[in-house]
């Protein structure tokens, strides 16, 4: 991606020109979450998982028809023998009013709890269509200011229980740092966020939370004791966000 100056404090590139450096920072932050939180792999979902967590993402968006659904699902999950059980099991269905109209499929509310904003096949309009839905979701049973908060990683066999040790690492908090720190320095020089800007912050705090929900004691040692740019640390430049 050509972005190590960018995590080491450059907000001037040499070859990207003015939005294309936070366009390139986006698109970089989206695959670094896919690689530490996308455990359909990792953790060898079986078939009636994979379809189940397809499903509850692809009704997260909206309710919708029958073959609505199916285009929004892969193909060969659809044909799964299992797919029309798993969808009984998640979804409530609505007949339709009239001959004109057709019935719908809409998320059980127990099956909110699953869904996952940054699901590695939402677009990024997408997934602010979701985050909505989930805060109005939680606004309505109850909870005035939701927050929602990425599920654990949950690996416990094969080659990737490690993977959450990235989250204890200097690098990777070098990133946390500076995608927070940039945004911010752009928007005090040029009185306005830079493009992509509130997508970025959105992201960080995502991989934030991420590391305190795998690795809560050791990521907040080093997130207090490591610093950056002006002495400052990540959670100096929470705070500064907050304000």
């Amino acid at each position: 991606f050509q972005l190590l100056d960018f995590f080491s404090g450059a907000t001037m590139h040499y070859a990207y020109e003015g939005a294309q450096l936070y366009s390139m920072v986006e698109e970089f932050l989206y695959v670094l979450i896919c690689i530490l939180s996308e455990t359909g792999n990792a953790r060898k979902a079986s078939l009636p998982e994979t379809v189940r967590r397809e499903i509850i993402h692809a009704l997260a968006v909206g309710p919708c028809a029958f073959t609505d659904l199916v285009k929004r699902v892969a193909e060969r999950l659809v044909d799964d023998t299992c797919f029309e059980r798993v969808l009984k099991e998640v979804a409530n269905f609505r007949a339709p009013e009239s001959t004109a109209d057709s019935g719908t499929y809409e998320l059980k509310a127990e099956a909110y709890d699953e869904v996952n904003p940054f699901f590695y096949h939402y677009t990024r309009n997408k997934r602010e269509e979701v985050e909505t839905v989930l805060h109005n979701h939680y606004k309505k049973n109850g909870v005035p200011d939701p927050v929602i908060v990425p599920k654990p990683l949950a690996i416990i066999d094969g080659p990737f229980t490690t993977l959450a040790t990235a989250f204890e690492t200097d690098v990777l908090l070098q990133v946390m740092f500076y995608s927070i720190y940039n945004v911010l320095y752009h928007t005090q020089l040029n009185w306005q966020c830079p493009p992509s800007g509130e997508a970025i912050l959105d992201q960080t705090l995502h991989i934030v939370m991420l590391a305190i929900v795998e690795r809560p004691t050791a990521f907040s040692q080093l997130a207090a004791l490591k610093t950056f740019e002006e002495g400052k640390g990540l959670i100096d430049i929470l705070c500064a966000l907050e304000h």
